[in-house]
């Protein structure tokens, strides 16, 4: 008499003989669970207004980076105003303009952060009596480790000073890439070293206005990618 043996997806072990007679013997199935080796915050990096509703979410993943379902994050805030609503949406302080900082997911050991960077509307007005000295306007990108709040003549300005290693050029940015239609104004003051006039400018709209020191003379050009 001849036997097929079958298992099925529920773990039954099937004995089917050729008289058509079948015994099942019900077989336990373990299953192991997966636990998360790595999560991420997204988006991981964003920009927004005063008093808008950012959505984080958390991805986990195992160690074979495969995605794993949603899993349940702890959210904390640090260096910035704001209040963290049900799953994941955080909501920047509408009074505190411009401000960045971080929000933080944590799921058992396992942390990840995003950073958040808070742009207020137009019209705006930067003086330099807030941020401490040898610090910078924080929401600033590319002033970074490059401009620094100093005294000067009893006043607060910002400095450039020069680098210590390659291009003796900055160019720093305040709004979002999508604004437009806009006038800046600043006042601008260069250090002469010998015979050498720095160049300064002012960027808007896409545009680049440089008071050529050495040359004397004024440049307006479209703004290029270095």
């Amino acid at each position: 008499m001849k036997s097929i043996l079958t298992l099925t997806l529920a773990g039954v072990l099937t004995t089917m003989m050729s008289t058509c007679a079948v015994t099942r013997v019900e077989l336990p199935i373990l299953l192991i669970p997966v636990v998360p080796t790595h999560i991420q915050v997204v988006p991981a990096e964003v920009s927004t207004h005063p008093g808008e509703t950012i959505h984080f979410t958390v991805r986990a993943f195992d160690e074979n980076r495969s995605i794993l379902p949603e899993v349940t994050a702890h959210w904390s805030f640090h260096g910035i105003s704001g209040s963290f609503y049900r799953h994941g949406n955080f909501s920047p302080d509408e009074s505190a303009g411009a401000q960045t900082g971080t929000v933080k997911a944590q799921v058992g050991s396992l942390q990840s952060s995003a950073r958040i960077r808070v742009i207020p509307g137009l019209p705006w007005s930067q003086d330099f009596d807030t941020p401490e000295l040898e610090t910078y306007p924080s929401h600033w990108i590319g002033a970074a480790n490059k401009f620094f709040v100093r005294l000067r003549d009893g006043n607060r300005v910002l400095v450039k000073p020069p680098v210590q290693r390659g291009l003796n050029r900055s160019n720093v940015y305040l709004g979002l890439a999508t604004m437009g239609h806009y006038t800046i104004q600043a006042d601008l003051m260069g250090t002469k070293k010998g015979r050498n006039l720095p160049d300064m400018g002012l960027i808007a709209n896409r545009y680049t206005l440089d008071l050529m020191g050495n040359h004397q003379r004024l440049q307006i050009r479209s703004w290029a990618a270095d």
